[in-house]
C-alpha cells in the first residue's frame, strides 16, 4: 500500500512540476545548439538568460509545489478523501515526506546543472580568466597529496545538502500541520506561510550560533574524520561544526513526529 501512496503522490503534484523543468530542459538544448553551431550572439545570449531566470524557478518553485500539494491533498477538500484510506498518517506522512524530497532535491540538481552550463558555455566565452580560474582550481585539487580528503568533504557536504532539504520538508509539513488546529486555523492559508518562516527564521539562528561557538565539530585531515572539541572559528583544519546538525535533527525528528500526531489527533479538515 505504501508504494501506491508514493507513486499516486508522484502522478498527483507531478502536473504543475514537469512543466517547468521540461521548459527548462528544452531552452537548455536550444542554448547548447545555439553555441554548438555558433548562432548570433544575441539567440545565446537570449537562451542563457531564460535559463538563469528558469534556474530560480526550478529552485524555488518546487518549495512552494511542496507546500500547497501537502495543504490541498490532506487539509482541503481532498483531505476527507485521504484520510478515509486504510493506511495509517505515518504511511501518507511518509509517502508526502519521500515525494517532497524527490521533487526538491530534483530542482535543486537542475539549478546546478543550469549554472554548470551558464559558467561553460556563456560566461567562459565572455571571460576567458573564469574559465583559467576554474581549470586552476581542478589542477590543484588534482595535485593535492592526499585527494581522499577533498573527496570525504564532499561526500559530508552532498549529506549535509540532502539532510537540510529533510529538515526543510519537517519545516513545511509542521507547519501546514499546525496551521490547521485551532487558534491557528482561524487566520486562514497564511499562517501556514508565516509559521514557515518563523520556524525556518529561528532554528537557522540557533544552527548559526551553535556552528559557530559550540565546541563540538566533524575535522576532516590527513585522510582521517574525527570528532574534536573545538569550536569552528580559530581552527586551521578542515572543521564541520556539529552541534548546529545535531540540534536540526532532533528537531526535524521532534516535527515529523509532532506532525503525524497532529494528524491523527487534532487536525480540523476544512
Amino acid at each position: 500500500m505504501l508504494g501506491k501512496l508514493i507513486k499516486n503522490d508522484f502522478k498527483a503534484s507531478a502536473h504543475s512540476l514537469l512543466g517547468i523543468y521540461l521548459i527548462a530542459i528544452a531552452i537548455g538544448v536550444f542554448t547548447a545548439l545555439s553555441y554548438a553551431f555558433e548562432s548570433l550572439a544575441i539567440i545565446q545570449a537570449i537562451g542563457t538568460v531564460a535559463l538563469l531566470i528558469l534556474s530560480f524557478a526550478v529552485l524555488i518553485i518546487p518549495v512552494f509545489q511542496v507546500l500547497t500539494y501537502f495543504n490541498k491533498s490532506l487539509y482541503s477538500n481532498q483531505g476527507y478523501l485521504s484520510y478515509t484510506l486504510p493506511v495509517k498518517s505515518s504511511a501518507m506522512l511518509f509517502s508526502k515526506a519521500v515525494v517532497s524530497f524527490s521533487w526538491i532535491t530534483l530542482g535543486f540538481g537542475m539549478y546546478v546543472g543550469i549554472y554548470v552550463f551558464v559558467i561553460k558555455y556563456f560566461f567562459g566565452k565572455m571571460d576567458p580568466a573564469i574559465l583559467e580560474q576554474l581549470e586552476l582550481l581542478y589542477e590543484m585539487i588534482d595535485t593535492l597529496p592526499d585527494k581522499s580528503v577533498f573527496v570525504k568533504v564532499i561526500v559530508v557536504i552532498v549529506l549535509a545538502f540532502f539532510f537540510e532539504i529533510l529538515v526543510l520538508v519537517s519545516q513545511i509539513f509542521f507547519s501546514i500541520t499546525l496551521s490547521n488546529i485551532k487558534p491557528f486555523n482561524q487566520m486562514g492559508n497564511a499562517s501556514g506561510f508565516l509559521l514557515f518562516v518563523g520556524l525556518f527564521i529561528v532554528m537557522f539562528y540557533i544552527f548559526i550560533q551553535l556552528t559557530q561557538y559550540c565546541p563540538l565539530s566533524l575535522y576532516i585531515t590527513n585522510g582521517n574524520v574525527k570528532l574534536v572539541d573545538e569550536a569552528m572559528y580559530g581552527t586551521s583544519g578542515t572543521l564541520i561544526g556539529l552541534a548546529g546538525i545535531i540540534f536540526q535533527f532532533i528537531c526535524s525528528v521532534a516535527m515529523f513526529i509532532g506532525t503525524n500526531h497532529l494528524m491523527a489527533k487534532k487536525v480540523n479538515i476544512k
